[in-house]
């Protein structure tokens, strides 16, 4: 005869491997469920029994799931050092591709975990690092900070540095992989320094090769204005210095100044006293730390102290045509002003005519009334 099919429901067919009554351990439920967590594993019901015991601790989980840990919170301020620059973050950033007009392709901030204080130094090369590290240590009156936070860079782990930092007795803390929080102070500068020198250098019209006198700027305008780490009601320059800071004599990047000369520079007794320019921002150039100031020419720095003078309304650069591509783009779209004219007077061919004309006409009515 021919067999037929089954006409059982579902639920009365039985398996090809019988079920096996049994009570299966927390660590095998674990296992069936997928690596559940816990928590989870309670709440369900699924026809197997519910965890009784502990957490099960289970080496894939640790393994398979493992997540970034959670930022720690920031330290407590009674634990961080109690003076200036006696703890250091530091961190380098480049290569730029355009060569920077004091030939460097680096710059490097070091920041005051105190205060929050922002010293950059410029290097031609990333190896240079330390004779940046000689000359942060000179600006801040010789004395070696007690602890210097940096990444595991080839520039911070050389032989030289590890030796001048042994020497003096300097604890050198690098941060571990993938923790960049440990020297946020540092790398969080170079992001604020970057972003406000390139708004300085689009305000202007400036060319690229002025961004490291835009870096100095930025650092000098962020002292005196961001607030500090230890007292944040307080600016940095009032926590440095416990006064307010006066930005008044401060002149906005780009704008017109003059610098004073003396008699025996000038050419003659009707040559001007002084020496038109366009300030670029307040910064160390040749060993010296004052206002600087590029010429016409834009090849050229000068720095004075004292000697300035400036029109804070007038900004020689902003609509400049030699001005990089996507400079002259933003303020091709953004500016209010009509394009000038290219055509010259003695081109200007009807205007001539019609000028003509009139005074062809003028002199044909005078003759007229005087007749």
């Amino acid at each position: 005869m021919r067999a037929t099919a089954s006409t059982k429901p579902a639920s009365e067919i039985l398996p090809a491997i019988p079920i096996t009554q049994y009570t299966p351990s927390d660590n095998t439920v674990h296992n069936t469920l997928g690596h559940i967590s816990y928590q989870h594993g309670k709440q369900l019901d699924v026809g197997l029994p519910q965890p009784s015991g502990k957490a099960v601790t289970c080496p894939i989980c640790i393994t398979a799931k493992t997540r970034r840990t959670a930022r720690p919170l920031p330290s407590d301020i009674a634990k961080r050092a109690q003076h200036p620059w006696q703890d250091v973050s530091v961190d380098l950033s480049g290569k730029m591709r355009t060569q920077g007009i004091t030939n460097v392709y680096y710059f490097i901030p070091f920041v005051c975990n105190y205060s929050g204080a922002k010293i950059v130094e410029f290097v031609e090369r990333n190896s240079h690092f330390i004779h940046a590290y000689r000359r942060f240590v000179a600006r801040i009156d010789g004395v070696q900070p007690h602890k210097l936070r940096t990444d595991k860079g080839g520039e911070f782990m050389s032989t030289e540095l590890k030796e001048l930092l042994e020497l003096h007795f300097v604890h050198h803390q690098t941060r571990a992989v993938d923790e960049h929080y440990s020297i946020g102070t540092s790398e969080n500068a170079v992001g604020r320094l970057r972003e406000t020198s390139i708004a300085l250098l689009l305000q202007v019209n400036l060319p690229s090769k002025f961004w490291p006198c835009a870096i100095q700027h930025s650092a000098f305008l962020s002292n005196y204005t961001s607030r500090s780490r230890a007292k944040p009601k307080l600016t940095v320059y009032e926590l440095i210095y416990q006064q307010k800071a006066d930005m008044s004599k401060i002149p906005p990047f780009d704008a017109y100044c003059t610098v004073y000369r003396a008699r025996e520079q000038r050419q003659g007794n009707l040559d001007l006293p002084s020496t038109p320019g366009i300030f670029v921002g307040v910064g160390l150039y040749q060993k010296t730390l004052g206002y600087m100031v590029t010429d016409t020419t834009l090849n050229k720095l000068t720095v004075t102290r004292q000697h300035l003078s400036f029109d804070p309304q007038l900004f020689p650069l902003r609509l400049r045509p030699t001005a990089p591509p996507l400079f002259r783009n933003f303020h091709r779209l953004t500016s209010t002003q009509a394009p000038a004219s290219t055509t010259t007077p003695t081109q200007s061919l009807p205007s001539r005519v019609t000028g003509l004309f009139f005074l062809f006409l003028l002199r044909k009515h005078f003759i007229t009334e005087k007749m």
